[in-house]
């Protein structure tokens, strides 16, 4: 009578088809990673458009106009001011007892066109972080925070959509703090500089309000730098979305490095980062451009042509 073969795997099967599992893996989980990403960015994609569409549908109630997007101080009782070092605006307004704060921030574009997004999550977009902002309460809440990871072009602030020169291209919404969202913030960027006082609108000729000095900065740009947050989100890439609501996927850093007014034309404001997407603060990464005697930064400008 024969003897009958064990019929347990050997010690060199198994450790072939742990090989064949090793090797199937080591294709297969990159490809995942990948799918997973495009997942996100989609949906990212998609929310912007979404939201940039609310915003559309605000300026056709408010005589074409964009929203607002710095803070104005009603502390002073019949002069028009504006608050331009506040960086950071209540999302929504009142998710923590402050109501001088809560009044002002009300007013600006986030919460001001909630109404036609009825959602604020859809500010916070997939794939990026959530931190938190120093100096806020984490105590007494009266409304669940939200995060914002898009920012507004503060050069639209009461803007004619309709004066733009090329609303196809000119920012409407972007990635403005790259993979971070702020927990219970917002965030205009960048944002006209009304130092003065009066109406606050981007002016092609010079400062944002007329009794500004004419050498004075028409806006201003916030970056996060190194260790901060990284400008490559999905990929290497992050979301601009346009005044018509044309959303496109850039890579930033590949901008227009010419000279002089072609400056002006590129829609990449950041120039240098660092092999994980951070900016040093030592690098000049903005690409401006002057309007009359004021800096602004041409990638955001509505009198923009883009013509290169």
């Amino acid at each position: 009578m024969k003897n009958q073969r064990n019929a347990a795997f050997t010690l060199i099967e198994l450790l072939v088809v742990i090989a064949i599992i090793a090797i199937l893996a080591a294709i297969l989980f990159p490809v995942f990673a990948q799918a997973k990403l495009a997942a996100k960015k989609a949906a990212a994609i998609s929310q912007t458009k979404q939201a940039a569409t609310a915003m559309i549908l605000y300026t056709a109630d408010s005589d074409d106009q964009g929203p607002c997007g710095t803070v104005p101080d009603l502390s002073s009782v019949g002069v028009q001011r504006y608050k331009p070092n506040v960086f950071t605006m209540m999302s929504p307004a009142g998710w923590f007892v402050n109501p001088v704060i809560e009044d002002e921030h009300a007013l600006i574009w986030h919460n001001t066109t909630e109404p036609y997004r009825k959602n604020f999550e859809m500010l916070n977009l997939p794939g990026t972080r959530a931190v938190g902002v120093t100096g806020w309460p984490a105590g007494v809440q009266r409304r669940a925070p939200q995060g914002s990871n898009l920012t507004f072009n503060g050069h639209l602030q009461y803007y004619s959509m309709t004066a733009i020169e090329a609303p196809s291209i000119n920012p409407m919404l972007w990635q403005g703090f790259g993979n971070i969202t702020r927990t219970g913030a917002a965030s205009t960027n960048p944002r006209l500089n009304c130092a003065g006082t009066g109406p606050c609108m981007f002016n092609p000729g010079g400062p944002p309000q007329g009794d500004m000095a004419a050498n004075a900065r028409g806006d201003v740009f916030n970056i996060l730098f190194t260790g901060e947050t990284s400008y490559y989100v999905y990929g290497q890439t992050i979301i601009f979305v346009a005044t018509d609501s044309s959303t496109r996927v850039i890579k930033p850093g590949n901008g227009n490095r010419a000279a002089g007014n072609a400056r002006l034309n590129t829609v990449w404001p950041i120039q240098f980062l660092q092999p994980d997407g951070s900016v040093r603060p030592a690098d000049n990464f903005i690409r401006g451009g002057f309007a009359g005697s004021s800096l602004h930064v041409g990638g955001f400008m509505p009198n923009n042509t883009y013509a290169n």
